[in-house]
């Protein structure tokens, strides 16, 4: 089974507290304005008259904000629940590879989902819950037949990127990274074919051991063993 080691960063998981607790907010504050009134004044006429304008503001613009942070709040469990997926198949690996999970890399904002080392190369990871027909239209990533909102590949891309400066300067040499973006919903299809989008891999989950087992072996057990000793600094 392979070594796993697990970053400081809950960048998930603090989006996702974050909404929830703006969600909470969003409800508890119309009953603390009408317990304030209540301590305000006596009069029931008032009352019920600041209660009734509250509740039409509530309907108004309270709904759609709930809605958007509903949204963003179920986004962020859905990314949680897929980056887990994700690891539970990369637990299957031999112990020739060491998994990093949730790598920050010079503070930089955000994080890498996975850094996979073995014999077979570097991988860096970036994992999506998105469902739905994936397709490469040939300037950029479509799902279900539009234009995905964000770039996932060249968040790949820049993963890839930052982790190739940060051994470089570390270790004073240039490694090889796969760049790779995996999908993870279980009712994705990936559409696109073995052919990298500028470099980075499209896969789902389903085909994640195979694409980091078949590589041909590049490092000894010892270069290996530096470049895992340089990602436990992070």
């Amino acid at each position: 089974m392979a070594k796993i080691y697990k970053g400081k960063d809950k960048y998930l998981a603090k989006s996702e507290a974050k909404y929830f607790f703006r969600i909470l907010g969003l409800v508890i504050l119309p009953l603390f304005i009408i317990w304030l009134l209540l301590q305000i004044t006596s009069e029931p006429m008032v009352i019920v008259g600041a209660s009734l304008i509250l509740v039409l503001l509530l309907i108004s613009v309270g709904k759609n904000l709930f809605d958007r942070l509903m949204y963003k709040s179920r986004l962020f469990f859905k990314g949680r629940a897929g980056e887990g997926e994700v690891g539970k198949i990369l637990k299957n690996l031999s112990d020739d590879f060491a998994i990093f999970q949730s790598l920050i890399i010079n503070g930089k904002r955000g994080d890498i989902d996975y850094v996979v080392i073995g014999t077979t190369g570097i991988f860096v990871i970036e994992v999506k819950s998105h469902g739905g027909k994936i397709y490469y239209n040939g300037e950029g990533l479509t799902i279900n037949g539009k234009p995905s909102r964000k770039d996932f590949v060249g968040q790949a891309l820049r993963n890839a990127f930052n982790l190739k400066k940060y051994l470089r300067k570390k270790l004073n040499k240039n490694f090889f990274i796969n760049s790779m973006l995996v999908f993870s919903n279980d009712h994705a299809t990936v559409n696109i074919g073995p052919k990298p989008i500028n470099s980075v891999h499209v896969i789902h989950k389903d085909s994640l051991l195979e694409s980091i087992t078949s590589n041909e072996s590049v490092f000894a057990g010892r270069e290996k063993e530096i470049i895992e000793s340089a990602l436990k600094l992070l």
